[in-house]
């Protein structure tokens, strides 16, 4: 579940990274990235820098963005 909110008048996006747990996933680790896009009619979503691949372990990522309030955001998490 992706929150996005107001902290302090900027824009925050905040997301669960879970750990798989020993028995599931077959041993993969989840990563986790935060994606935004500026137009969604082209739909290039790029990776936010120093928010992609980050290791799933039962934490909440959090981004406040001060660049670009108009911007769409996204979470992926994928098994590695």
């Amino acid at each position: 579940m992706l929150y996005i909110g107001y902290t302090n008048g900027k824009l925050a996006v905040m997301f669960p990274a879970f750990e798989p747990g020993t028995n599931h996933y077959g041993g993969y680790n989840r990563l986790y990235s935060l994606e935004n896009n500026t137009n969604l009619e082209l739909g290039a979503w790029t990776g936010v820098p120093d928010y992609t691949n980050i290791p799933g372990m039962d934490q909440t990522v959090s981004y406040t963005n001060t660049v670009n309030p108009q911007s769409f955001f996204r979470a992926r998490v994928r098994l590695e």
